[in-house]
């Protein structure tokens, strides 16, 4: 699948900024992460401001994965598209 993106994919080399949105209640997520990061690197972006973006907070029912997130991501935004809510600290 990522093959067939390529060559539009070669539009953030023209980009300033790569968001980056990840589904964190996916099973495999950080496999996502590791996909788009691999990418990038294919296309020497790799050093492009990445601001990675945790949708579908909502659907967490692990705090523990949540707090891994944070933990493992700390410079990350964490939301709910559909709650439209921006999980802040507490």
């Amino acid at each position: 699948m990522v093959a067939s993106f390529k060559s539009t994919l070669n539009v953030v080399k023209q980009a300033d900024i790569v968001i980056h949105v990840i589904d964190v209640s996916h099973q495999y997520f950080e496999d996502h992460i590791r996909v788009v990061e691999e990418t990038l690197k294919e296309l020497k972006c790799e050093d492009k401001f990445q601001l990675k973006i945790f949708n579908k907070v909502d659907l967490l029912r692990d705090k523990y994965k949540l707090d891994y997130v944070k933990n493992k991501y700390p410079d990350s935004i964490i939301v709910s598209a559909t709650r439209l809510a921006f999980l802040e600290d507490t």
